[in-house]
């Protein structure tokens, strides 16, 4: 039997009750996973679809300070997905030297065609999907970019452009 047959005889009504049913299965499952994720931090709570979107009402930089006061320095907050933030510097520089020290396993991140034909999936550090690649290119980064005689260069190249653009 073919689709075609059990859809040829739903009026109106029986398509809104199959959206209604798909809706809530989906309100059910985005709750089921929000309430059981592993790590729970504090935050505002999401609406399915949106996320906590509703609390953006002008500016941002407002709303994060004030979701600070409310929930501290580290918070979670679901804006097409679970975001954690960091607000305390001491936080963002332990995960920074951690990061980078003690990494022994490479970010992922998801599987996009796009990245595929641009050929980013094999060059780099955030999207390489090769261990070994990764690997070189991450020593040769915190070699290069983090040592000190680079962080030298760049604050004077700074200091000159903007004095250039006094």
């Amino acid at each position: 039997m073919s689709l075609h047959k059990y859809f040829a005889n739903l009026n109106f009504i029986d398509y809104f009750y199959l959206i209604v049913l798909f809706f809530l299965f989906y309100v059910i499952r985005f709750y089921y996973k929000y309430f059981t994720r592993p790590n729970k931090l504090p935050g505002p709570f999401p609406l399915p679809i949106i996320g906590c979107a509703y609390c953006f009402r002008g500016d941002i930089k407002q709303l994060f300070v004030s979701l600070t006061k409310k929930y501290g320095d580290i918070y979670e907050i679901q804006l097409g997905g679970r975001r954690i933030v960091l607000s305390h510097p001491a936080y963002v520089e332990n995960f920074f030297t951690n990061l980078t020290k003690h990494a022994k396993f490479m970010p992922r991140v998801p599987y996009s065609q796009g990245l595929e034909e641009l050929r980013k999936t094999v060059k780099g550090i955030a999207t390489n999907d090769d261990y070994k690649s990764w690997k070189f290119n991450r020593q040769f980064f915190i070699r290069a970019i983090l040592s000190p005689s680079f962080n030298n260069e760049a604050i004077k190249w700074s200091n000159l452009l903007f004095e250039e653009l006094e």
